[in-house]
């Protein structure tokens, strides 16, 4: 979809530490998900550069969302002319900089 919007830049955040580590770790090759990294990896060439890195789940909240929302559609992909309602106010909030509290041990 990135590559189709003319998107030759792309950095991918992720709110799974572990997993943004597997991505970046080319050498790691093996585990149950290798062949989901891997395809991963290989869409990502396609691109100028690209990069994963990870952010804490408060900052994912949007994606959390939509993925929520696409629980219940039968198509594999959906593209919205406007936000849903259900992500505006979270999208305003990121777009004003609101700062989420975080609770760290």
């Amino acid at each position: 979809m990135a590559k189709q919007q003319g998107i030759r830049k792309l950095i991918v955040q992720m709110d799974n530490k572990a997993c943004v580590e597997a991505m970046k770790n080319a050498n790691q090759q093996h585990g149950e998900c290798m062949h989901i990294i891997n395809n991963c990896r290989s869409l990502c060439n396609v691109f100028v550069s690209f990069a994963f890195v990870n952010c804490y789940r408060e900052g994912n909240r949007v994606a959390d969302i939509l993925a929520n929302i696409g629980v219940g559609f039968q198509e594999r992909v959906v593209y919205f002319d406007d936000p849903p309602v259900e992500i505006k106010n979270f999208l305003w909030e990121d777009l004003v900089g609101v700062a989420l509290p975080r609770m760290v041990m």
